[in-house]
């Protein structure tokens, strides 16, 4: 995970503001092409005061119900992906999060 707290700061939001990114990078490293299905998930809050948003799926197919993203596709012999996403983290500055960098 990739944090990017400065790119939050100087409002006037009573609220803390984390960012972060996920990075994927898959590889066939057959000798045919392959077909997958690639799954990652977001973090979700059932705690009203903590929000999060995904701010860049990066190609994927979102299910925001539970947070899953879905990229489906096929990869020739030696060939690789890198796959980015991005959400964030809004919760209320006097609180601490498990969990939460």
């Amino acid at each position: 995970m990739v944090e990017d707290p400065e790119s939050l700061k100087g409002t006037s939001d009573p609220a803390e503001h984390l960012r972060q990114s996920g990075e994927l990078t898959v590889k066939n490293n057959k000798v045919t092409d392959v077909e997958i299905i690639l799954k990652d998930q977001y973090p979700l809050s059932n705690v009203k005061e903590v929000e999060t948003e995904l701010t860049e799926a990066g190609g994927a197919v979102v299910n925001a119900e539970i947070g899953v993203l879905t990229r489906k596709m096929n990869l020739k012999p030696g060939e690789s992906k890198k796959f980015r996403f991005t959400y964030t983290v809004k919760y209320p500055k006097d609180k601490k999060i498990a969990n939460l960098r």
